[in-house]
């Protein structure tokens, strides 16, 4: 796959014969609402059937700290799910779905859950079933949540956060364990717990493990014997195995920490699952801990932990019963640590992992808001001790042990390096909306596949890549300058690509002169060359329909007309001379169409055996809502090929 590159003539001559050729979202309202002098706590409260409970009042509720009982200002139940995406009832065809342009803030959103898969500390080749478990239960959410995904340590493959549930399958389905803690004469995760702590029967059964492997030296370790130190081990250091183990954790818990900021400007509920067989912790990762849960609460993220059980009928296979125990418990423990930070939970998973993914869901569909007055020493991002606890027996809160306000963010800077920006931008499977952008995506008559974005201010530095289904970056660049113009209000940049048939996720990241940076991504199916007579692009918008055409990416509030084009081709003239073009409006969720017209044909001179058919659509007598477009390409009475794209109007 031939890579865009942004020093690349042509592309950049490509790109004024594009913008030559082809010619904002209401904001959600914020869930946490905290005024200057009170503090907002997120508490989640179960019976013990599991079950969320909703109706409480402020007086079931105690809040206290170091300096005493907090009197409770405000309470409020938020429920994070919501309803069922109605129908869309104006689209009887069978397997038409309409795209929608992608934008980075104001997004219409359920909850967002973060699935961090840590293969490093699964078994090798295990954890297949757990991750078949973990496609079900994403299947089974609303269409409304968005869900990401990204395997540890490496950080790839990746699936950014998305409503897409095919491409999560697929990803979940190459995912596996990648550990050989067990073939290696280091020590295991809960043996060096263990050894961190100076435990002697830990030592044996390290000793015993490794004298298996053939590590050791048959003197060193004589039958009947007491391990006593680590001389008979060639060039073995406990300190420096113990300093790997944390160096480790400490990448854990930093990237999960990274994960949480990036979530931090999205509303709803927001839940990181952590998936693995367990987590080095010792008094030398508490502080690293404690700043991750920091990080979790200003971003107001709870992490959940699924640990891997493994019976031990099976480890008897591959490892010694000890060491299978040491491992199973300190390293559940360490896992639990650092989901309790966050007021989540550890939970085991021993056959099957739907129960366990069952009650996350239950637990992240609903919170309570507790606002208590603070002082100005504790609005400056340092953690306050809050302890929430209920008058009535038998119910369990799920609650922070501390309270962070996020600082005032400081003033941004344009980083030295912009293109390692860029690229850190694009490597996480969130977006970015310090900066907006508005992101389209077109596939054209010719199989090349248009770019249109839009941005609040002109960027500095831009890059996208292309994924396909298994992760794989198959086309990325890297613009600076960029090859952006104004056009009637916007920074608008076009760039075009080619892909062979397959799904992929196309991300985008932009810098502007403030350091403010954006990234937006888009899934787009590519399907294989049309060999019918009569092929259609997919719908381009404009600011209208006028000449030359001015590409846009999404409506702005207060545009009063949006043009319409799609451009179509034949293999033979004959099969041009019947073709007509019907364009339909209509409102998602209302039968009947709103408008049907006959789109106006001109020939492309530059093109043989192209056509382009225009229009516009009167969007200053529609009210404000979602919408369907829906162009059909006839020939006579018979419908050759439709497409469709859903058009937000604010």
């Amino acid at each position: 796959m031939a890579r865009a590159q942004a020093d690349n003539p042509l592309m950049k001559t490509l790109v004024t014969l594009l913008v030559a050729l082809l010619g904002g979202l209401q904001q959600t309202k914020p869930v946490f609402r905290a005024a200057t002098d009170l503090a907002v706590l997120d508490v989640v409260v179960v019976d013990k059937s599991g079950a969320l409970v909703t109706s409480l009042k402020a007086d079931d509720f105690v809040v206290s700290s170091k300096k005493g009982t907090r009197p409770i200002a405000s309470l409020e139940f938020v429920s994070t799910r919501l309803p069922a995406a109605r129908p869309m009832a104006i689209m009887p065809e069978p397997g038409l779905r309409p795209d929608r342009p992608s934008t980075n803030v104001g997004k219409p959103q359920g909850r967002s859950f973060m699935l961090a898969v840590d293969v490093g500390e699964i078994r090798a080749g295990e954890g297949r079933l757990a991750m078949q478990q973990i496609a079900q239960f994403v299947d089974a959410l609303p269409s409304e949540d968005l869900v990401g995904l990204v395997v540890l340590p490496y950080g790839t493959p990746r699936v950014e956060l998305t409503t897409d549930r095919k491409i999560l399958r697929d990803t979940l389905a190459k995912t596996v364990g990648a550990s050989d803690q067990y073939k290696s004469c280091e020590p295991t995760l809960g043996e060096a717990a263990s050894l961190s702590t100076g435990d002697r029967s830990a030592l044996e059964t390290y000793f015993l493990r490794v004298y298996r492997l053939h590590c050791i030296r048959d003197s060193a370790f004589p039958t009947g014997a007491r391990a006593r130190d680590f001389r008979g081990i060639p060039g073995f250091s406990l300190n420096a195995s113990l300093a790997s183990r944390r160096m480790e954790t400490r990448s854990t818990v930093d990237t999960l920490g990274a994960l949480s900021d990036r979530m931090a400007r999205l509303e709803g509920q927001k839940t990181i699952v952590l998936v693995s067989e367990g987590l080095y912790t010792d008094r030398d990762t508490r502080l690293d801990i404690a700043r991750f849960g920091e990080r979790a609460a200003a971003a107001r993220v709870r992490l959940y932990a699924l640990h891997l059980d493994t019976p031990v009928a099976e480890a008897a296979y591959t490892v010694p019963a000890d060491t299978h125990n040491l491992d199973d418990h300190l390293g559940f423990d360490g896992m639990a640590e650092v989901a309790a930070i966050t007021g989540g939970s550890a939970l085991r998973v021993v056959a099957r992992a739907t129960e366990m993914l069952n009650r996350v869901d239950r637990e992240a569909s609903g919170y309570y808001l507790i606002s208590v007055e603070t002082d100005p020493a504790e609005r400056d991002g340092t953690p306050v001790d809050m302890k929430v606890r209920l008058k009535t027996k038998g119910l369990e809160v799920l609650t922070r042990p501390a309270f962070v306000r996020a600082p005032t963010p400081t003033a941004k800077a344009l980083p030295a390096d912009l293109k390692s920006a860029i690229a850190d931008t694009l490597r996480w499977p969130v977006d970015e909306a310090e900066m907006r952008i508005n992101l389209d995506v077109i596939r054209m008559v010719d199989d090349r596949t248009i770019i249109v974005a839009e941005f609040q201010e002109a960027p500095v530095a831009l890059g996208f890549e292309v994924t396909d289904s298994a992760g794989k970056v198959v086309a990325d660049t890297y613009e600076s300058p960029v090859a952006a113009v104004a056009s009637e209000g916007r920074t608008l940049y076009v760039g075009s690509i080619t892909l062979p048939a397959g799904h992929y996720t196309l991300k985008l990241a932009a810098l502007d002169r403030g350091g403010h940076r954006g990234a937006v991504s888009h899934m787009l199916h590519v399907q294989s060359p049309a060999v019918a007579s009569l092929r259609m692009s997919d719908i381009l918008l404009g600011t209208q329909n006028s000449d030359p055409w001015a590409p846009i990416a999404q409506v702005m509030a207060g545009q009063k007309q949006a043009g319409i084009r799609v451009d179509f081709a034949a293999s033979t003239a004959g099969a041009l001379a019947g073709a007509t073009v019907m364009l339909r409006v209509g409102r998602i969720g209302q039968t009947g169409w709103l408008a049907e017209s006959n789109l106006p044909i001109t020939s492309l001179a530059t093109v043989p055996l192209t056509r382009t058919a225009r229009g516009g659509v009167n969007i200053a007598t529609l009210a404000k809502g979602d919408y369907v477009l829906k162009v059909d390409l006839m020939s006579g009475a018979t419908v050759v090929t439709s497409t469709a794209k859903i058009l937000r109007i604010d």
